[in-house]
């Protein structure tokens, strides 16, 4: 082989593999990029580091410093912006474990709606310090969105999701306990109240005012009871999971599905003797409805209650036989009456301050006046 031709075999050889790495710190550039697109940002600075390397053992490899001066740097900032969000993520998630913490406080009703504002709050200033972190580093909006997928991002979401509640699940399953028993009483109060008042429809003897106060004392008996029914709903609502078990247990423990479909049934029957309402009253019927379907679903999920489709449908059909009378509206002919004796008494009143004004002057003519005196 001549001396010229392997000189150029070596040189267009060098010119290969310098084209070679040059393509290399491309696709690293690439992935680099790439992997911030997944929210992988301990990728993309290992691949920006690569780069840089490359480019420093030969600077011909980057003659104008487009990646050393621009391009890596860019990227760079984003991966640390990246990483400086995490790690105030994991450092909020580890705070917020130690600091959420809830008061004892009396089983009953009134602390079940003070432990869910508590935990809603705390919720809230959880999500409020995520989104300070992520207003505090600057970050294009397709990295933000790359962040979602984050480990660190789902764990303060989940937290504040769930995690929360959970917290509450001791607490809430003390007084799972006291609940169950009180809507117990008060539903055996409503069945006696209940049956007094089939004893006194029955009774020639007995007076409409003292049926009335029993109607009366059995609506708020079924009020009373569907607010502890609703009480109850509230500690399940959420996702079904380990720390609330149980709780859970406690009011399967405690029959509550029972209680549940007896609720129903009582309701079925005092809505069957109804047989008509106004379109107010109607529609808080069916507002009722409406709460006990929804309080079934969650009862069903948590599986505290049988599912209770089948009574809420006759629940249903009981309403709907329930006749809506609307108060009588006058008809037009009146308006036209009413209207017509209104201007009437007008026309009246304006006839007697003429008749009078007319007497006054009648009464006291004016006075001649003298003729003007000659000059």
């Amino acid at each position: 082989m001549k001396p010229a031709a392997s000189k150029l075999i070596v040189l267009t050889a060098l010119l290969l593999a310098h084209f070679v790495v040059a393509q290399d710190i491309q696709s690293l550039y690439d992935e680099a990029k790439e992997a911030l697109m997944r929210g992988d940002y301990q990728t993309a600075l290992d691949k920006i580091s690569a780069a840089k390397a490359e480019i420093v053992s030969d600077p011909n490899l980057d003659p104008n410093g487009t990646y050393m001066d621009r391009l890596l740097p860019k990227i760079e900032n984003t991966a640390d912006s990246m990483a400086g969000i995490v790690k105030a993520l994991e450092e909020l998630y580890s705070s917020a474990q130690t600091e959420v913490v809830f008061p004892d406080l009396a089983p009953t009703r009134e602390a079940v709606a003070q432990y869910s504002q508590q935990a809603k709050k705390a919720s809230e200033r959880l999500l409020a310090k995520r989104d300070s972190i992520f207003s505090s580093f600057e970050l294009g909006p397709e990295y933000r969105e790359a962040l979602r997928n984050t480990f660190q991002l789902k764990q303060i979401e989940q937290l504040a999701s769930i995690g929360i509640m959970d917290k509450l699940s001791e607490k809430f399953a003390r007084i799972a306990g006291v609940l169950s028993d009180s809507i117990r009483a008060i539903n055996d109060r409503y069945k006696s109240v209940e049956s007094r008042l089939a004893q006194m429809k029955k009774s020639a003897a007995s007076s409409s005012a003292d049926r009335a106060k029993l109607e009366q004392r059995l609506a708020e008996l079924s009020q009373e009871r569907m607010n502890y029914v609703n009480t109850i709903s509230e500690m399940l609502v959420g996702e079904t999971t380990a720390e609330n078990q149980q709780m859970r247990m406690v009011l399967v423990d405690q029959n509550i599905g029972d209680v549940f479909g007896n609720v129903i049934m009582s309701e079925i029957k005092r809505v069957q003797e109804i047989t008509e309402v106004d379109s107010a009253g109607y529609r808080e019927l069916m507002k009722g409805f409406e709460r006990l379907q929804k309080y079934n679903q969650i009862f069903a999920k948590n599986n505290v209650s049988g599912d209770q489709s089948a009574l809420l449908a006759k629940y249903g059909e009981a309403i709907k036989r329930i006749k809506v009378v609307e108060p009588g509206r006058p008809k037009p002919f009146v308006f036209l009456v009413i209207g017509l004796a209104v201007i009437g008494i007008l026309l009246v009143i304006l006839r007697m301050r003429h008749s009078s004004r007319k007497a006054k002057t009648t009464e006291f003519p004016p006075e001649p006046q003298s003729p003007p005196v000659a000059r």
